[in-house]
């Protein structure tokens, strides 16, 4: 409310503009939110163009949202050993470190 106030205070409006205020005010919050989940969204597939295939994340919360949401997540794993391969990325929590998965010793290098 005191930010209201104060831009109030230095736009000159009166009480038919605080609402037109409110407005621009709520624009402003939610493309700046707009712009933080593109900008991460962005950032992540960036980060994944050199690792090995895996499943797709959504920002803020990778897979973890994949592993959280199920009661056996094993499976969720072996579900994704079938559609990527033995080598699969699984990142969760973008911005910490991506888990690279491998079936086989041998395929490390």
């Amino acid at each position: 409310m005191a930010v209201l106030n104060w831009a109030q205070a230095m736009l000159g409006a009166d009480g038919n503009d605080a609402w037109t205020l409110r407005l621009n005010l709520a624009f402003v919050a939610v493309s700046l939110l707009a712009v933080s989940v593109l900008t991460s969204f962005l950032r992540d597939k960036w980060k994944r163009r050199k690792l090995p295939p895996g499943p797709p994340g959504i920002p803020f919360l990778g897979n973890a949202w994949q592993l959280l949401t199920i009661e056996f997540p094993w499976l969720q794993f072996t579900e994704w050993r079938e559609k990527y391969g033995m080598l699969l990325t699984v990142i969760c929590f973008p911005g910490t470190i991506a888990d690279v998965l491998v079936e086989r010793p041998h395929y490390v290098p």
